[in-house]
């Protein structure tokens, strides 16, 4: 479709951009054999929803001569990151060359020193279109969910430092609306990205906790309400246990019987693996971070930040 034409999203676009989401990942889910994130057109509208409100600046498609919105790209820009996602072809004009104009021109538009996404690792179509572009993969990341009610009651992992019950994880305490400055510095110090602007964003709906040491915070995690679901991310702890720690405490915190948690974990973590596996968590399949341009590796154990990293091209 070369006579496609490239326009910014509105949010009278939002509903045929679910649309589109639901379809492309349907597609490519059940071809692989996998079961599809994105179970119905009104998810894939809430999803469109979110990330367009993130950054409605960052929000393109391509429109077919007879107007039909027939692909449509997101993207999260900062001055020194952007992310991509999610980044969809609606499957009856997939073949036609796309998906790589789309990525193109979101590039593009996302013109800042480092340019990160989240590719599915069973896809190799969308494997190859990334590395031709110049992304390369900086982590494998296992996407893990709890059943509804969270975490299984009573499983906090102690962590690993030698402290007494009443000195170690029990410690952990909410971050106040007023600590935004120190969450957001925090995130800095160990993520090499500045994210006051999105954490300020999402405010309304963000939950965190930070695990106090005698000198400096051993470590925090932030989780943020979605369709039912609280993702966490980011979370950074000096090693592997201790977030686990961290990061079950605060999603025994937010979740009621209804909602679930779901999160990334990094799976060169075995030390946070599982314990999160021994709390309830379960993977349903594995995706690999890809980077375009400056990457810092990530310092101790991390989570990244869900609502704003999830992407990938169908």
């Amino acid at each position: 479709m070369e006579n496609a034409s490239v326009r910014p999203l509105s949010l009278n676009d939002i509903p045929a951009a679910g649309r589109i989401i639901h379809r492309a990942f349907a597609a490519a889910f059940r071809r692989h054999g996998y079961i599809e994130p994105i179970t119905s057109a009104e998810s894939g509208e809430a999803l469109a929803a979110a990330v367009y409100t993130a950054d409605p600046a960052g929000s393109i498609g391509l429109e077919s001569p007879r107007g039909r919105l027939a692909a449509v790209s997101f993207a999260q820009i900062s001055p020194t990151v952007a992310t991509i996602g999610p980044l969809a072809v609606d499957p009856g004009s997939q073949g036609l060359g796309l998906s790589t104009r789309l990525l193109h021109e979101t590039l593009a538009l996302a013109s800042t020193p480092s340019i990160r996404l989240l590719q599915d690792s069973f896809n190799p179509v969308s494997f190859r279109l990334y590395a031709h572009a110049g992304f390369e993969v900086r982590e494998t990341l296992a996407l893990a969910a709890t059943a509804p009610g969270g975490p299984e009651p009573g499983a906090i992992p102690r962590p690993e430092d030698g402290e007494s019950a009443d000195s170690g994880i029990w410690s952990l305490r909410d971050i106040a609306p007023s600590e935004a400055p120190m969450l957001a510095e925090l995130d800095r110090s160990v993520g090499g990205v500045d994210r006051t602007e999105l954490f300020l964003r999402l405010a309304p709906r963000m939950r965190s906790v930070v695990l106090d040491g005698p000198k400096r915070p051993r470590g925090f995690a932030c989780g943020f309400l979605g369709r039912g679901v609280w993702v966490l991310g980011p979370a950074w702890a000096e090693d592997g246990r201790t977030l686990a720690a961290i990061v079950v405490g605060l999603a025994q915190r937010c979740v009621r019987d209804h909602e679930s948690v779901a999160t990334f974990i990094p799976t060169s973590r075995a030390e946070l693996l599982r314990p999160l596996f021994e709390c309830g968590f379960r993977v349903s399949h594995l995706l690999n971070l890809m980077v375009k341009g400056d990457y810092e590796p990530w310092r101790g154990a991390m989570l990244p930040v869900l609502p704003v990293d999830v992407g990938e091209v169908k």
